[in-house]
């Protein structure tokens, strides 16, 4: 008899807002392992701060911990299509200040073995948003 262990699936869930755009804004991020939330945060982002600025904040603290974590292989998804499409090197990174947010994640995941980008559509990322929204009370 041959029982195979298949290693631990971690995925993170990212999520930014801003109210007015640019405005008050928060993110949230959450880890999931074998479908079992095991991390999670949310903070305030600023006061005058983009929703794509949100978005990559969450982004950012969510490695920034599955990192701390000693996570290696992880799915990262996130609603924001810009984010994702950037990160995945489909868009190219034109606005100054998110070039700054973006070289920030990349290296937080230098360390990582494998990270794999997925777009998903908001219902399916329930947690994250809210998460990010809970960060602006």
């Amino acid at each position: 008899l041959k029982i195979s262990k298949k290693p631990p699936e971690f995925v993170m869930y990212f999520d930014g807002c801003s109210k007015n755009n640019p405005g008050p804004s928060a993110a949230g991020a959450v880890i999931f392992q074998n479908d079992v939330e095991i991390w999670s945060r949310s903070f305030f982002v600023g006061n005058k701060s983009t929703n794509n600025v949100a978005e990559y904040m969450g982004m950012i603290i969510g490695i920034q911990r599955a990192k701390e974590l000693g996570i290696l292989n992880i799915v990262i998804k996130g609603d924001s299509n810009l984010v994702i499409q950037q990160m995945n090197g489909h868009f190219l990174v034109k606005a100054p200040h998110l070039f700054k947010l973006y070289n920030q994640a990349r290296n937080i995941l230098r360390d990582f073995h494998s990270v794999q980008f997925v777009h998903v559509y908001r219902h399916l990322n329930t947690r994250a948003d809210e998460l990010a929204n809970l960060g602006l009370t």
